[in-house]
């Protein structure tokens, strides 16, 4: 059920919420294609993409860590209205693409980099095989997926006419432990054959609402907890210490790169954040002149995922930010100008 932007606020209205994530998944199943991209031998890249006549732009959602395609299915539908095609990935090691460990569960990665080739490696194929060309190509990313993104836009300038990154993990909070120690730490370990090792257990408190990092919404959290029961495929662990190595590498291979990037760039942070470490995204963003931040300050790490009205307007902005990259805004004014004299 497409909506306004600037009425996003009153969604509930609309619809009730678990009426939404049905007409939401309705929309994944029926409306997208899924591809099963080889990559490196054995292991397949899983893709799905949402295809429309006549499109203006092409954006491409990169999730976070353990995240999957399908948990994007609510965000595709909230935008389905605009005249976009969507891409959604999963990256190596988690979702509905293959893993690289023995225990599934366990959030592994060789090299960060992986994920960055892994990201030009579909866009090139869906390109190829639907026979579009884009005028604009946005990306979407989450935490884990902004830094994915913004590898990629570094090794290739024109990827990305634009991004919008929610909680990028630019660095990673490591509590008491600086980065450097952490980095060294991991690095050791790694070098002494435990790089797929845990970095840390779950306890059994962190699956609890009221102690979970992601979000203050307790419909969504339990909505995602379900989302797992139905396809238990999708559950995900802890990283390993070489995900974590390759991690704060890559985080700091974007830092001093990161006026390489010149493309604009909207940041949304979340005020509560306990995953990544937000004054690293202050000063990325002050360096950058293409480069807005907003900040939620009663937000934790999952900003679309959050209570209603904080989604809400954040939903807005993303809608607004991608109208205004793709000129559809300025359309809109000048068809309003006309049908007004």
């Amino acid at each position: 059920m497409p909506f306004d932007g600037s009425t996003a606020v009153k969604i509930e209205e609309q619809l009730s919420f678990e009426e939404k994530i049905k007409a939401s998944l309705n929309l994944y199943q029926s409306e997208g294609q899924s591809t099963f991209l080889p990559c490196d031998g054995p292991h397949h890249i899983h893709y799905r993409s949402f295809v429309k006549k006549n499109s203006l732009a092409l954006v491409v959602i990169s999730p976070g860590r353990s995240e999957s395609s399908i948990k994007y299915s609510e965000l595709i539908y909230d935008l389905w209205d605009l005249p976009f095609d969507f891409l959604v990935l999963d990256h190596r090691g988690q979702g509905f693409s293959s893993r690289l460990c023995h225990n599934p569960l366990k959030g592994h990665v060789q090299k960060f980099d992986d994920y960055s080739r892994d990201l030009q490696h579909v866009l090139d194929d869906f390109i190829e095989k639907n026979k579009k060309t884009y005028k604009f190509k946005f990306l979407f990313a989450h935490s884990m997926g902004s830094l994915i993104g913004l590898g990629a836009q570094l090794k290739n300038n024109d990827l990305f006419q634009a991004a919008f990154i929610s909680s990028p993990m630019l660095k990673i909070e490591t509590g008491r432990v600086p980065e450097t120690s952490a980095l060294f730490l991991a690095s050791a370990l790694t070098f002494a054959g435990k790089g797929e090792k845990k970095v840390y257990e779950i306890r059994r408190t962190e699956k609890d609402f009221d102690d979970n990092p992601l979000t203050r919404n307790k419909k969504r959290f339990n909505m995602m907890r379900e989302l797992l029961q139905s396809f238990p495929q999708l559950i995900h662990g802890p990283p390993t210490i070489q995900w974590l190595k390759e991690s704060i590498r890559a985080g700091r291979t974007i830092w001093r790169n990161r006026k390489k990037i010149r493309i604009p760039i909207m940041l949304l942070q979340a005020g509560k954040d306990a995953l990544v470490d937000n004054s690293r995204q202050d000063k990325f963003c002050r360096d950058l002149p293409n480069c807005k931040i907003l900040k939620f300050k009663d937000a934790k790490h999952e900003i679309f995922q959050e209570e209603e009205l904080l989604r809400a307007k954040a939903l807005v902005q993303l809608r607004e930010f991608l109208k205004e990259q793709s000129g559809l805004r300025s359309k809109q004014k000048s068809k309003s100008k006309n049908s007004s004299k």
